[in-house]
């Protein structure tokens, strides 16, 4: 046979993955616990909360599917999950001190640090494997063999994407190519074709790519592949199809396709929830003397409120109420709706500095705090504009499948203010696409950056004000 199981190489991998977590748990405990105190030996109590996480992990790792890895999957999914495992042994942790009441017998600093040295550990044992594991497949060696059954168009694009991601180690031993209109699988075990037929039971798995309107194909070739014991797939052709964070997903017993879904969903929203309070609760501490200082500032320039509220689309296109520090004059919005021209609107003197330093939109870290916003997502508009754009821009409202944001991709790669809305929806599609922590702490110290070296935050300049 040409393509035997071999699942058993990516089972060890996986398997060498859960001891090394497990012995990075143990290692670091100790060397974090000697850089505090001093000694090496763990007191008892620390012995017994390590000898918690390491079953926790053994056990709930697994179940939250942090091992789940598959053949040619992006590193930054591995990292997620691993991410999220953390995450809940963290919390885990800190609800069993507190239901013990022993948290005080403990050290916070030490905690705390041990989950990230755990964590960046872990990480750090993939990125050295990585690239060993992925040049033995490059090589042809523990590749899995795959027999392509569809149209011509869905078997050449899913053959020219395996050879793009060549480290995958799967290789393409025989397509049976259907008519794109007409498919017929009756010759599968007819008999007309005994040679094609015996490499198709050879192979490690049968991967079926047809399109969504051939979806009776799956059932056909299931069928008549009965005796089959390797793995098939199916791999709809979506050519034409644009996607948005999409994948595949059990509700009610039926697998469900997501072709456009919002990525802040189960763990990933409790990972961007704390991102956002933490962030904003800490940054709001920081620069409350410069807000007192802002605030003064508006009451002296001009009389009125210190606050301007504006109703703006949020998360799933619901309206709430933005704040920010008022830069023009009271009633100097009254002229009637206008986007664009933001320079052009009754701008105190103040106000005009303000805006030129963004530092009118340092109230929505309150915004952020009360839920409303997001420290990094696409930056909010007007509801009436909503209402306009989304009838002339294709896709404008799917931007709406994450919370608004303070700054956004499309914000610190120069699209702000006046400028194209159809890169701008480009760019926040993208980062909505690509969700990860990861990324948001890359798009905020984007935005520092951009502070120092361009004299102004990358944040959101919103018009129509």
């Amino acid at each position: 046979m040409i393509g035997a199981p071999r699942l058993d190489r990516d089972y060890r991998i996986a398997v060498l993955g859960r001891l090394t977590d497990i012995a990075v748990l143990l290692i670091t405990a100790d060397l974090v616990f000697l850089a505090k105190f001093h000694h090496l030996v763990l007191k008892p109590q620390y012995e017994i909360l390590l000898l918690v996480a390491v079953l926790f992990m053994f056990l709930a790792f697994p179940a939250i599917k942090v091992y789940d890895e598959v053949r040619g999957q992006a590193r930054r999914f591995i990292v997620a999950r691993l991410f999220n495992g953390y995450v809940f042994l963290g919390v885990f942790l800190v609800v069993v001190l507190f239901m013990s009441k022993t948290s005080e017998e403990f050290s916070r600093v030490w905690l705390f640090s041990w989950l990230i040295a755990s964590f960046l550990g872990s990480v750090l044992i993939r990125a050295v494997s990585a690239p060993v594991i992925d040049r033995e497949r490059r090589e042809g060696r523990h590749s899995r063999t795959v027999t392509l059954l569809g149209t011509q168009r869905a078997c050449i694009e899913v053959e020219q994407k395996l050879k793009e991601a060549d480290s995958s180690g799967y290789v393409v031993y025989e397509q049976y190519l259907l008519d794109d209109e007409s498919p017929d699988t009756s010759f599968l075990l007819s008999g007309e074709r005994p040679e094609r037929s015996s490499a198709l039971f050879s192979t490690d798995e049968v991967w079926i790519c047809v399109p969504l309107r051939h979806g009776g194909v799956v059932t056909d070739v299931l069928n008549q592949l009965t005796d089959y014991a390797g793995d098939i797939r199916y791999i709809p052709d979506l050519s034409g199809i644009e996607l948005l964070n999409h994948g595949v997903v059990n509700i009610a017993g039926m697998f469900a396709l997501d072709v456009s879904c919002s990525p802040i969903r189960g763990t990933n929203y409790l990972v961007k929830s704390l991102e956002d309070y933490v962030l904003s609760t800490g940054i709001l501490i920081l620069i409350s003397p410069l807000m007192l200082l802002i605030a003064l500032g508006v009451k002296v320039s001009s009389p009125g409120p210190v606050f301007y509220r504006q109703e703006r689309a949020g998360w799933s296109g619901k309206p709430f109420s933005i704040l920010k520090f008022r830069s023009m004059a009271v009633g100097a919005d009254q002229s009637g709706l206008r986007w664009g021209r933001a320079g052009d609107k009754g701008i105190t003197r103040f106000g005009a500095f303000l805006r030129k330093t963004s530092l009118d939109e340092l109230p929505q870290f309150i915004n952020v705090l009360k839920g409303d916003m997001s420290i990094v997502g696409p930056r909010p508009e007007r509801v009436q504009f909503v209402d306009e754009f989304k009838e002339h821009i294709p896709g404008y409202m799917r931007k709406h499948l994450v919370k608004a944001g303070i700054t956004g991709w499309a914000q610190v790669n120069g699209w702000r203010g006046d400028t194209s809305l159809h890169e701008r929806i480009e760019h926040d599609l993208y980062y909505i696409d690509n969700w990860s922590l990861w990324f948001d702490f890359k798009i905020i110290i984007m935005t520092v950056l951009g502070a120092f070296f361009d004299g102004k935050p990358n944040m959101g300049r919103m018009s129509g004000r």
